[in-house]
């Protein structure tokens, strides 16, 4: 499983590649997390509902999560890993049941930040590791905040994506 913390869709190498050592000083300024895990739950979004593992977040794990947000620019992020994603009402009403009521209690250290990328389009569009960033602190700082920033949009060509894999 996974906690996806952002993607940049279509951008080129030449423009993400550049900003891996940036972020890898960053990253290695954050603590490894040790990652409770506690149930299931559920969202409805546009594309359809999603049924998610609930991570335990407390203030900790939220700073830690508010941290890394600042690290890669995106405004925040919400902690779950996806079970079922973009499920209709139909579908939904079958999955729902089986998970709702049932026991998921465990925990996990997040020791890196793995950077995956795949090509946008063609045969070959699965995803590869590509970097692997270790968290190195032994425990949180204060944060700094990213003000004022704004998204823009690139030439298509690759999919990057930051997560945590829980594996």
């Amino acid at each position: 499983g996974h906690i996806t913390i952002t993607n940049f869709f279509n951008k080129n190498d030449y423009q993400i590649e550049p900003q891996f050592n940036s972020l890898q000083r960053k990253i290695s300024t954050l603590p490894r997390l040790n990652l409770r895990i506690n149930g299931y739950d559920y969202f409805e979004s546009t594309g359809g509902k999603t049924i998610y593992i609930k991570p335990i977040v407390g203030k900790f794990e939220q700073e830690w999560f508010n941290q890394i947000s600042d690290h890669v620019k995106r405004s925040e992020i919400v902690p779950h890993i996806t079970i079922a994603k973009g499920i209709s009402d139909e579908q939904f009403d079958k999955l729902w049941p089986i998970f709702k009521d049932k026991e998921c209690s465990d925990s996990f250290f997040v020791d890196y930040l793995t950077i995956l990328k795949r090509n946008t389009y063609g045969p070959d569009n699965y995803y590869i590791i590509f970097k692997k960033l270790k968290f190195k602190n032994e425990r949180l700082l204060a944060p700094f905040v990213y003000k004022n920033r704004k998204r823009r949009s690139a030439p298509r060509n690759s999919f990057w994506g930051i997560q945590t894999f829980l594996f």
